[in-house]
């Protein structure tokens, strides 16, 4: 059967629609409500659900598993949300879920915000790093992106993405089972800043380029570019950049449509591989440190 929390949004439009906009009794409202998911539900999965629907909050139960997910337009934190992670000031909660099996539990918040993006990203990273959390991956595009941390009993996660009024971010809090990466990853994609802690020294953006992807671990970084110019006039501005710094060039391939280079300096190696298409050219590179 599939997850209840696939439904979310058909229930809190069910629940508003029934609940807030109906000129029946409340308890007859809420009855109708109940019975129009339970049917929803009961035909696009194929299995049983119990729904119970009370003031603005849901409960539906999975007769199968025992699965519970508790659905709130209340504005309120679901139980067990952790201290640690507290809520984003001048935010506003939008959405709030608990779903739970077997002593199990999945935690889901929605905000929004006025403020910045930066700033209330900024925020949810100091604060989960303050708890104890690691940081286990991050992406990054113009506009939104999403970070994960992780410690030993328990899992964090938002996205975050740019509205027209200010900030919206939908954040996860999930049990861990003692697995712990070994490194950090951060990745951007799409036009934007390089992630946080990229090695831009050692991997520059050639000027005037996209950023198409870019990846950081603590032992090596990714970057790979777009941009109008040929492969000759890339090939030549990485050459010239690192030879200039100390970098010893050890193999070249060079061509109007494809070329690569590799570069060696203290152990540490770098290396370019270029295509041109379609009036494009994609420039590759990986940093790699002395194992």
């Amino acid at each position: 059967m599939k997850e209840l929390t696939q439904h979310v949004g058909i229930l809190l439009l069910l629940a508003a629609i029934a609940l807030g906009g109906s000129a029946c009794p409340q308890q007859v409202a809420e009855k109708t409500a109940e019975q129009a998911v339970e049917r929803m539900i009961e035909q696009s999965t194929g299995g049983e659900v119990d729904v119970d629907a009370s003031g603005e909050r849901m409960t539906l139960t999975d007769k199968e598993t025992g699965e519970t997910t508790e659905v709130s337009a209340t504005g309120e934190l679901p139980e067990g949300w952790p201290a640690e992670i507290p809520m984003y000031p001048n935010s506003k909660i939008i959405f709030s879920q608990r779903s739970e099996l077997e002593g199990e539990y999945v935690l889901h918040v929605v905000i929004s915000t006025p403020d910045a993006t930066t700033q209330v990203v900024e925020f949810l990273q100091t604060k989960a790093e303050s708890a104890g959390f690691i940081r286990e991956q991050a992406t990054q595009a113009e506009g939104e992106g999403s970070v994960s941390y992780v410690k030993p009993d328990q899992r964090f996660f938002f996205a975050y993405a740019t509205t027209p009024d200010g900030t919206e971010v939908s954040m996860q809090v999930l049990p861990n089972q003692g697995e712990m990466p070994e490194h950090g990853t951060s990745t951007t994609m799409g036009t934007g800043a390089l992630p946080e802690g990229f090695p831009e020294d050692f991997l520059p953006v050639y000027p005037g380029a996209e950023v198409l992807q870019a990846t950081v671990t603590d032992n090596d970084a990714l970057l790979t570019i777009g941009v109008g110019d040929s492969t000759e006039q890339v090939l030549q501005f990485y050459q010239e950049y690192w030879t200039s710094r100390g970098w010893q060039m050890s193999v070249e391939v060079a061509g109007t449509q494809r070329s690569a280079a590799s570069f060696e300096s203290d152990g540490n190696t770098i290396n370019l591989s270029i295509s041109h298409e379609d009036e494009q050219t994609t420039a590759s590179m990986v940093y790699s440190k002395a194992s």
